[in-house]
């Protein structure tokens, strides 16, 4: 009797263990026939230097198409990444980064939107991201972001002249959510500044870097800095 009772205890304290170790979640969308964006849960369990990423893909509804980061090298972006966090030499071949090119603005020329993914640009709340744009030949960083989780949707709506972004907030202790960044000259909010929504519902855009990160640094074709 005392043998099977001390089984339970260990079994409830093993349960209680677990739970408490559990993975951050972060917010992803799935959607009925119909395109309602009707929100669920997705997993972002695993952890590396580069702080919790997605090991599956949110899906959207049909409003929200999907664009994977670019697969080129880009030497210029790289070296704006190392200047803008200072990362030393011997970290930079642990830094991946992602980016794609976007109009944010509207004026014809895309800027570049890129996440940074290492242990001097990550941690529990999320990666470190740059908006840079060519200037005179020569990119020029804009403005900064950090707390980001992947992928960010570039949403339709247009608030002061430019493109709303969307991301998924959470982790760090923080409550899965969405937040809305909107631009006030020239710069975006901070992401823990941006306003809350639960769901994706009525959102229309392009969700960026739409890549299983996870998968990426497992067979090498995550680009790295360097």
């Amino acid at each position: 009797m005392m043998k099977k009772i001390f089984a339970l205890l260990l079994t409830a304290a093993l349960a209680v263990s677990l739970t408490a170790c559990g993975g951050t979640k972060t917010p992803a969308a799935t959607s009925d026939a119909s395109g309602s964006g009707a929100s669920t849960s997705g997993e972002t369990g695993t952890e590396n230097a580069g702080g919790t990423q997605s090991d599956t893909l949110p899906t959207y509804s049909e409003k929200i198409s999907t664009l994977p980061s670019e697969t080129e090298k880009n030497p210029e972006l790289e070296q704006l990444i190392i200047d803008t966090w200072e990362i030393p030499a011997e970290s930079q071949a642990g830094t991946y980064y992602y980016y794609n090119y976007t109009d944010l603005n509207g004026d014809g020329t895309d800027e570049i939107f890129a996440v940074a993914i290492g242990p001097y640009t990550s941690g529990s709340g999320g990666d470190s991201a740059l908006i840079a744009a060519q200037i005179g030949g020569n990119l020029e960083l804009n403005q900064t972001l950090t707390l980001v989780h992947e992928p960010v949707i570039i949403s339709d709506q247009i608030t002061n002249g430019c493109h709303e972004i969307i991301v998924p907030y959470g982790g760090g202790g923080a409550e899965s959510s969405y937040h809305v960044l909107t631009c006030s000259d020239g710069n975006y909010t901070n992401v823990p500044d941006g306003a809350a929504i639960e769901t994706l519902e009525g959102v229309s855009g392009t969700a960026i870097l739409y890549n299983d990160l996870l998968s990426d640094q497992a067979n090498g074709s995550a680009l790295t800095l360097g």
